[in-house]
Order: structure tokens, then C-alpha cells, then sequence
């Protein structure tokens, strides 16, 4: 990792800096809304009723509740166009996820020339394993509008009849890219020049 000279004042982190904090939040919600629809969604395909559904699936987290279903699919299958559409909003949501559980669980610091950035260097158990990516208000605009759209997706399926359907949000393209994805597009338009 290069050397960075980190901004420790609490200034840095929270008072000078509440257009990031007001987007975290706003992120944060639509993320928690994400998983209400897909805790709904791994109900409906597993068939079982709210009450069984609470005491089964009760603490399951995205990775598992997505596997359960993607599980649940080799046996009844829900046909290629509701699969393909559902996979492309969980792979995303997969996407966002991995983020998000890096923006919860490892504060982010501000480094002078590079801005605000999350790792879990602290706890990364060798260097290899050290991931970090920039945050900004930028980038959690665009995963509050990927969650609008996976929420969206996800209600259509749940509740067929619903707003969902005709969301205006099932249109929009996928903003958010995992920071190895964003790294190959740079690249890749580099090589270009």
C-alpha cells in the first residue's frame, strides 16, 4: 500500500464531511430495505409462511439468503427470463454488499491528496488479503440508486401486482462497480489511448 499521511482529527471524520455521512445513511436504509424484499423473496421461493419463514430464516445474511435461493432453484426451477433477472440483482447486490460490510464494519480516514478511503488493513490477516477502495458521496449515490433498483426487482417478484412492476428504477443501468471491476474499466481505457 502507498504511504499516505492520514487526516486523525475528528473534524476530518464527521464535522466537515456531512454531505458523505448524510449519503452513508441514505445508503444505509435503502441497503436494509434490499434485504427486507430479499428475505420476502427467499420466503416465497422456499414456500413457507411468514411465521416458519421468521424462525428458519431468522439472521440469515445476503451471501446465504441468495445461496438458499440460488439452491432452492436447482430443484424447482423459476424459468430462465425470472432467474436471469433475479441473478443480475443479486450479483449486484453481492457487489454492494461487499462494500457496504467494509463501510460498516472498518471506519473510513481521510488521507491528504487521496481523500476518504475504507480498508480493513487493521484487520486483514496479510497483506494480501488488504482491501480498500475511495468513498465518496458520488459513489454511495450511485449504490442508493442500484439498491432502488435491486428493492425494485425484487418486489416485482414478490408481489407481482405491486409498484414494483412498472418502476421506473427496473430501467435504470447498474451504477456501482466493486473497486477490481472499476480498476479493469480504467485500464481498459487507458490501453485505448
Amino acid at each position: 500500500m502507498t504511504e499516505r499521511i492520514r487526516d486523525n482529527s475528528l473534524e476530518s471524520i464527521i464535522e466537515l464531511d456531512p454531505k458523505y455521512h448524510k449519503a452513508l445513511g441514505q445508503f444505509i436504509e435503502a441497503y436494509a430495505t434490499c434485504e427486507i424484499y430479499l428475505y420476502y423473496l427467499l420466503q416465497k421461493f422456499a414456500k413457507v409462511s411468514p411465521q416458519i419463514g421468521a424462525a428458519v430464516f431468522s439472521g440469515v445474511r445476503t451471501e446465504q439468503s441468495i445461496s438458499f435461493i440460488q439452491r432452492i432453484w436447482q430443484v424447482e426451477d423459476p424459468g430462465e427470463n425470472i432467474r436471469n433477472e433475479l441473478k443480475e440483482a443479486m450479483d449486484q447486490m453481492k457487489r454492494i454488499n461487499e462494500a457496504r460490510n467494509d463501510m460498516v464494519h472498518y471506519a473510513s480516514d481521510v488521507y491528504f491528496g487521496y481523500g476518504r478511503i475504507v480498508s480493513n488493513e487493521t484487520r486483514a490477516l496479510t497483506p494480501d488479503k488488504v482491501r480498500e477502495h475511495r468513498v465518496s458521496p458520488e459513489l454511495l449515490a450511485g449504490m442508493l440508486q442500484d439498491c432502488f433498483r435491486i428493492s425494485a426487482t425484487f418486489a416485482k417478484h414478490v408481489n407481482p401486482d405491486s409498484y414494483a412492476a412498472s418502476s421506473e428504477y427496473l430501467r435504470h443501468a447498474w451504477k456501482y462497480k466493486s473497486p477490481s471491476e472499476h480498476e479493469a474499466s480504467e485500464n481498459k481505457n487507458r490501453h485505448k489511448d
